[in-house]
């Protein structure tokens, strides 16, 4: 009986990689055990081992498997720049060129320095490949807080404080300086709440509340508004007001020709001149006489 013999071989061979099979021409490699058939491009393979990646072809191209590299890690090019950075720390900047294994995007912290840097470019054993990160760090802490520092009155102490500034409050002042001035201002006033004595000249500014003396006080005791409006209410309510009102009106009267009628009215009996002395209803029937009894005269 005749053997029929498919074409094999070893996948190490130099000739495997270039091996056109026809389509439905099989091929076996002894070495591996794997049976590939042609479809007239490429090789299939037809029993490939599942749960492995032996059916790929091993390189950094698309659809190839890349294998670890020294040091159990793969090469930097197979690797997205922002993959993952690792963090170390070291105690000089001298000490940076000496982390071989950072990559681009990893961070040093210099302890020494307080200072921060990134890997920009390999190699990381070359000094000027390292950057620094700038950081507004010109504060460390406020009042002895940092992190989310709030500040309140009870955080801030005077220290320095003389109070010996006078004056007015100017928007340069420090707190020290704008406190004395308060204090060196209104030191006299202050005095006032525990029975003190003001001398000189006194500005009170505002609304100041004193003690209300009794009815009648005459001395230097300071006399507020309701004991100045008592003493005035009580001098008024003892006037005599002989006129009530003016022509119905009160107040401040105002009267025009308006406001006075002719009451009495009667027109003059003979002509004579107006004087001072008249009435303003003399005066009328004068001028309404005259009026009536305008002569011609004689020739």
């Amino acid at each position: 009986m005749a053997t029929i013999q498919f074409k094999y071989g070893l996948s190490t061979s130099p000739n495997w990689p270039s091996l056109n099979l026809a389509t439905g021409e099989p091929a076996f490699l002894t070495d591996t055990g794997k049976l590939y058939i042609g479809d007239g491009t490429q090789k299939v393979l037809i029993n490939p081992t599942y749960g492995t990646a032996a059916p790929l072809d091993v390189g950094l191209d698309e659809g190839e498997i890349p294998v670890l590299g020294a040091g159990g890690k793969l090469d930097p090019s197979v690797i997205p720049a922002t993959f993952v950075n690792n963090v170390y720390v070291v105690a000089t900047v001298a000490d940076l060129i000496t982390l071989t294994d950072a990559q681009v995007g990893d961070i040093a912290v210099v302890t020494g320095a307080e200072e921060t840097y990134a890997l920009q470019s390999l190699p990381a054993t070359t000094q000027s490949n390292w950057v620094k990160l700038l950081f507004n760090d010109a504060v460390l802490s406020v009042n002895g807080m940092s992190g989310v520092v709030v500040v309140a009155g009870s955080d801030i102490l005077l220290t320095g404080y003389t109070g010996t500034e006078t004056g007015v409050i100017a928007a340069t002042d420090t707190v020290n300086a704008a406190i004395a001035k308060l204090n060196n201002k209104f030191g006299d006033y202050l005095s006032l709440t525990s029975g003190g004595t003001v001398t000189g000249n006194v500005d009170f500014q505002g609304t100041t509340t004193v003690v209300t003396q009794p009815a009648g006080t005459n001395n230097t005791t300071v006399a507020t508004t309701a004991f100045v409006k008592d003493a005035v209410d009580t001098a008024i309510g003892s006037i005599d007001y002989p006129v009530d009102s003016v022509n119905g009106q009160t107040g401040d009267v105002v009267l025009d020709g308006a406001d006075i009628l002719a009451t009495g009215y009667t027109i003059a009996t003979s002509a004579s001149a107006i004087v001072p002395t008249d009435t303003i209803n003399d005066a009328l029937g004068k001028l309404e006489y005259g009026i009536n009894n305008i002569s011609g005269g004689s020739f």
